[in-house]
């Protein structure tokens, strides 16, 4: 049996979700803030994620790095949810609880994102047969 190899199956979904979905999503809640540092973090995460994408759907050599930095955006990206939902606690009012739950879900969504995408690239037989090795 043929080993799996190219970007097929998750590796293209992945490069799907990387290139196309995910900066869509951070392009939407680039229009909903005005928050100068959420700004430039909505703008990291959909550049560095659109390369990653890029890189790794072309098979680049590069890709790797790529997919490294754009885990550790996301992965800051979610340290930052947690501080915000923490300062939303504390304010103790019902709307910042609610909304401090939502950031708290969105954090740990986000951490089990990066771990699973992690973990893909450094174990999936198609990520080695196509670049030669894994993450």
């Amino acid at each position: 049996m043929a080993q799996p190899v190219g970007v097929r199956g998750w590796l293209l979904y992945i490069c799907i979700a990387f290139t196309i979905l995910g900066p869509i999503k951070m392009i939407e809640f680039i229009h909903g803030t005005s928050a100068p540092i959420m700004l430039a973090t909505y703008i990291t995460i959909a550049v560095t994620s659109f390369i990653a994408g890029l890189a790794t759907w072309a098979t680049r050599s590069s890709a790797f790095l790529f997919l490294r930095i754009a885990l550790v955006a996301r992965l800051l990206y979610s340290f930052l949810q947690v501080y915000l939902g923490m300062e939303l606690a504390r304010q103790q009012f019902s709307t910042t609880l609610d909304l401090a739950k939502q950031e708290f879900m969105s954090a740990a969504i986000n951490i089990l994102l990066v771990l699973l995408l992690f973990f893909y690239f450094r174990f999936s037989k198609r990520v080695r047969n196509t670049f030669g090795r894994n993450i």
